[in-house]
């Protein structure tokens, strides 16, 4: 049986359909029903117009993908849980509505969809995980992603040939602003943040001189008095403005103040000239290098759909002290920080790497390959072998262990064996000589290992879940280097740890993370001096 409006659209060759309604959420067969759909989506359609909501639409069929024509395509208020991969091939859609469902993910396929000016996912179940590279959907002029799960902005929305006017993303988990929002200065109309978890505004946003509305009310920002501005439904942008330019400044020197309390104004600056202050607190000091000396890592896209995120740094002039037994210490760290269930969770979580800086021929290409086609020349050997054959030959090892240790499961290093094994990619960081010099989360390069010999070393952590991930895996680690006075002790007994920042960026120079920036390493016993080189 077919449904009747469906069938006149047809006949008459119309171009617009519209199915809503209660009455229509009853009929049988019901929308749901494939025949109903191949029937509505037949390749000789002329429509490029489609509503159907409200009709408890659980699911589309790949025959959607036949409806080439279409500009608008309006799901909302129904009962979607997830969308066909054939919405890639609607590269004339311009205004897409799938907002009030229950999608946890959209398809990675709509980065197909370069027309598409408008895009309203709203109120459904999305984390960052289940979002599109937004980076070639370069005509987005409206992104509404608000009531769902995000705990980031989407990275791939901050580019600065980004046309975006409007972008929603209020009742998230979102814990950051990150200070890339700068990139889209020369559009941004609309930011929409209220209702997250947001607990610093970056001073960044303040040259988006094009904002007409600033929402970030109800989030728990550590600036009482910025939260009751931003909290006066009355309030002017330009005085928010004011307010983060005036407050995020170095403070003025007061002649009559003790150079004690100058110091302690200094701890509290964003920005720092690098001078520790005297409060007895052991000390992380980071740099931003200048664009020309900073180590460039650039993760492709082959990599999203593997382990997508990455966030690096650099620990400067460390000293692994044998008599301490340093470092056999900071490989059990790492070891029990792998285990650790609130943190990496035996690796499927996160995995650290870290590398002797100077064995390292920069710049880097953080991306995937097929097994037989990476070749990694494994920790604690000197031949280059195929992963292919290094996690075949992994996997037999493990068994012959396993069996004469009578166990069930893989132990040791080889019980991370089973987070790859089965992939047709395996995610890995190649040097610019195109040697591979880690492949997460099994094992690192032999040529770039770290020894006791190692003065600047590069920490390295990936995740399949979230950069938030990431950054607090490095959090932790340099907390834990920091204690272990890896960057050495003062005559006074302050131990202190210097960190260099590493930014990833996309193929199209695009950024993605930015580690450490101001968000992080936000610390109560631990002096932390920003040193930002321009």
């Amino acid at each position: 049986m077919s449904w009747p409006e469906i069938d006149r659209v047809r006949k008459e060759r119309r171009c617009e359909l519209v199915l809503t309604g209660a009455e229509l959420a009853k009929r049988q067969p019901s929308i749901n029903d494939e025949a109903v759909q191949s029937q509505l989506c037949a390749s000789s359609s002329t429509v490029n117009f489609l509503e159907i909501t409200h009709l408890q639409l659980t699911s589309l069929t790949d025959s959607v993908g036949r409806l080439t024509n279409l500009a608008r395509l309006v799901l909302h208020s129904n009962k979607l849980q997830s969308l066909p991969a054939e919405i890639g091939q609607l590269t004339n859609l311009k205004f897409f509505d799938v907002s009030h469902n229950q999608l946890s993910a959209l398809p990675a396929e709509m980065a197909r969809l370069e027309a598409l000016t408008s895009l309203n996912a709203s109120d459904n179940c999305l984390t960052n995980e289940g979002l599109p590279d937004f980076a070639t959907m370069v005509n987005l002029v409206d992104v509404d992603l608000g009531i769902n799960k995000l705990t980031e902005v989407p990275s791939s929305l901050l580019k600065s040939s980004s046309k975006l006017l409007t972008l929603v993303l209020s009742k998230n988990e979102i814990a950051s602003l990150p200070t890339a929002i700068d990139a889209l200065c020369a559009t941004l109309k609309t930011l929409d943040l209220a209702e997250n978890a947001i607990q610093e505004v970056p001073i960044e946003v303040t040259v988006c001189l094009k904002l007409k509305e600033l929402r970030l009310n109800d989030n728990p920002l550590k600036d009482r008095r910025l939260g009751k501005l931003i909290g006066d439904s009355h309030h002017k942008i330009s005085s928010v403005f004011e307010y983060l330019k005036k407050n995020t400044a170095k403070p003025a020197a007061d002649s009559s103040a003790s150079e004690n309390a100058k110091q302690k104004k200094k701890k509290s600056n964003k920005e720092s000239d690098g001078t520790q202050a005297e409060t007895g607190a052991d000390t992380i000091t980071i740099t931003v290098p200048s664009a020309e000396k900073a180590l460039k890592v650039t993760r492709t896209e082959a990599v999203e759909s593997v382990r997508p995120h990455l966030a690096c740094c650099i620990v400067r002039d460390i000293h692994f002290v044998k008599a301490d037994g340093h470092f056999k210490k900071f490989l059990n760290i790492q070891n029990k920080m792998h285990d650790a269930e609130n943190l990496c969770r035996h690796r499927t979580a996160a995995a650290i790497a870290t590398h002797d800086l100077s064995k390292i021929v920069g710049p880097l290409n953080y991306t995937a390959k097929a097994p037989e086609e990476l070749l990694i020349t494994p920790l604690r050997s000197a031949t280059e072998v195929t992963a292919k054959d290094l996690i075949a030959n992994l996997v037999a090892e493990a068994d012959v262990i396993r069996k004469k240790e009578k166990r069930n499961n893989y132990s040791g290093v080889y019980k991370y064996l089973n987070l790859v094994k089965d992939l047709t990619k395996y995610p890995c960081l190649v040097d610019a000589q195109g040697k591979t010099i880690s492949l997460a989360p099994v094992t690192n390069s032999d040529l770039t290992k770290m020894t006791e010999s190692t003065v600047d070393l590069l920490l390295e952590v990936s995740s399949p879940e979230s950069q938030n991930t990431c950054r607090r895996v490095l959090d932790k680690l340099l907390i834990e280097m920091l204690a272990l006075g890896l960057g050495g002790t003062d005559e006074t007994g302050r131990k202190h740890l210097q960190v260099e920042q590493v930014k990833v960026t996309t193929e199209r120079e695009e950024l993605r993370v930015a580690y450490p920036d101001r968000l992080d390493l936000d610390l109560k016993d631990i002096e932390v001096v920003r040193e930002f080189v321009k």
